[in-house]
This record gives structure tokens, C-alpha cells and sequence, in this order.
């Protein structure tokens, strides 16, 4: 059986790592950060940690709305969706995730698009 991306790159705490990564440069971006006004950050990132840590293969703790419902009223462009993804893009990278591994994950994220992204 092929090792998951959860345990090649070190289990929860890696992806825990990851998206406290994530979520820093997110908050960074003047273009992003608006998005996460009056959001529970602490609450986003245990969601988002358990999202892809399911995404990844590891266990299956995820009780988040489903992503439309969840994405729905903040009206995501394509552009914004994109820079979240060169975000994930470089967190991943400097947590030493392979390239290979990386393309597969932005591939899993890329099929999100439709659920997340407002038509424009």
C-alpha cells in the first residue's frame, strides 16, 4: 500500500505547520486579508488543518460546512482564488514538500474552484 501524503510528510503537526504558514501569509495579502475580517482565524485554521489532513490521506476529522455553503456569501473572485492557491503553493514548498506532491495537492485545491468562486 502506497504511503499518503499525510504520513510521508509527517502527520498532523506538519500540516499544522503548513497552514499556520498559510494563514500568515494569507493575512499578508492586502488583497486577501479583507476576506477574513470578523472570521475566527483560530477556528478557520483547526478547520482548514483537518480539511487537508483528510485531502492528504490522513484521518477523516473534518466537520466543516461543505465548501459552497461555507465560501457562499464572500463572493471569491478567480484572481483571489489563484493568489490563495500561489500561498498554499509556497507554504508547501518551503515545508519541504516535494514538487510532484506539490502539483497534486494544487491539483486537489483546483478542483475546489467551482465550489469556491463566485461567477464574474
Amino acid at each position: 500500500m502506497a504511503q499518503s501524503l499525510y504520513d510521508k510528510y509527517g502527520g498532523f503537526p506538519a500540516i499544522s505547520s503548513i497552514v499556520t504558514d498559510f494563514y500568515d501569509r494569507l493575512m499578508k495579502s492586502n488583497s486577501l486579508n479583507p476576506y477574513f475580517k470578523s472570521v475566527d482565524m483560530e477556528r478557520l485554521m483547526d478547520h482548514q488543518t483537518k480539511f487537508l489532513c483528510m485531502v492528504l490521506g490522513g484521518p477523516n476529522n473534518y466537520t466543516g460546512r461543505a465548501l459552497d455553503a461555507a465560501h457562499s456569501r464572500l463572493n471569491i473572485t478567480p484572481q483571489a482564488f489563484g493568489e490563495v492557491a500561489g500561498h498554499l503553493k509556497a507554504a508547501l514548498e518551503k515545508a519541504g514538500v516535494h514538487g510532484e506532491d506539490v502539483s497534486t495537492i494544487l491539483g486537489v485545491v483546483a478542483g475546489t474552484q467551482g465550489q469556491i468562486v463566485k461567477a464574474h
